[in-house]
């Protein structure tokens, strides 16, 4: 006989997931629990829990972006932002919509000293402890189109170098805060633009 409750508490419901948003969102709370409950040395799941950290920022700055460039907010090629997985490119980008949302009449004055000083400090230090690159945390070796080596997937090139997740898991939450706080203040200031056929 057949467990209903565990079945049922087991059952992924992918159908329903419509946005890169509420991926975004189980990416982080992957991340949180794992970095709050592995029991073990970091070292042992480093590469799949660092890309787990840097997709779920990189799907939350993506969704920043298309909804500003939806919404027309900015001018920017979509597809340049669909296609990278450059988070110090997107970064640069977030940081420009951030920088004119600082200077909208519709923004709340309240929080200009946090999107106009701590916010892109916090994007910047993610990136740079990160050194998120496009093979990042998914491959050992970056690899081109013809199968050879081209670099290493990671950047460090000593042990004290690489990310300790005391230092990154902070940075990472703040970041995550920050992006959805900065989604929400373009749904407020802008309708929902009609989504656009971008895959």
């Amino acid at each position: 006989m057949i467990d209903k409750h565990n079945y049922w508490k087991n059952q992924t419901l992918v159908n329903r997931v419509d946005s890169d948003t509420a991926i975004a969102g189980e990416y982080y709370l992957l991340a949180k629990f794992v970095i709050t409950n592995y029991p073990d040395r970091m070292e042992t799941i480093q590469m799949p829990l660092l890309h787990i950290i840097s997709h779920c920022i990189e799907l939350s700055v993506k969704a920043i972006i298309i909804y500003a460039i939806d919404a027309g907010y900015v001018d920017l090629q979509k597809t340049k932002v669909i296609h990278s997985h450059d988070i110090a490119y997107l970064t640069g980008l977030v940081l420009q919509i951030i920088e004119t949302l600082c200077n909208d009449s519709n923004f709340p004055s309240e929080d200009l000293e946090y999107f106009s000083t701590t916010f892109p400090a916090l994007l910047n230090s993610f990136s740079d402890t990160l050194q998120v690159k496009t093979a990042s945390y998914r491959y050992s070796y970056d690899i081109d189109r013809a199968g050879t080596v081209v670099s290493k997937g990671v950047p460090f090139g000593e042990d004290k170098d690489s990310p300790n997740i005391c230092d990154i898991s902070p940075i990472f939450y703040e970041c995550y805060d920050a992006l959805t706080y900065t989604h929400y203040i373009l749904e407020n200031i802008f309708p929902k633009p009609t989504p656009s056929d971008y895959l």
